[in-house]
């Protein structure tokens, strides 16, 4: 498994959400990491379900969501967060 940087994975993570927000309306401009991806409507469970797998597919890393907090995950810190823990 190859060790990401803290900037490759928010990479990963908003190369996912770009389209996203031009389909939902949401000014990039105003996307900060803890904004709630799912409460803002960027994202539904169906996208997020395809972001986790997206995240996985690009990393190699496993993330194993019956062993995270679901509410820390709506956000790009949140995710972050994790995905920093799993790759260390």
């Amino acid at each position: 498994m190859s060790n990401y940087t803290f900037e490759e994975l928010r990479n990963i993570i908003i190369s996912f959400i770009e389209p996203k927000l031009i389909k939902s309306g949401f000014d990039k401009n105003k996307l900060i990491d803890s904004t709630d991806l799912l409460g803002e409507g960027i994202l539904d469970s169906f996208d997020f379900i395809d972001l986790i797998v997206f995240i996985e597919d690009k990393t190699n890393l496993n993330i194993d969501l019956s062993q995270v907090d679901f509410e820390s995950l709506t956000s790009i810190s949140g995710l972050l967060k994790e995905l920093v823990s799993i790759n260390s």
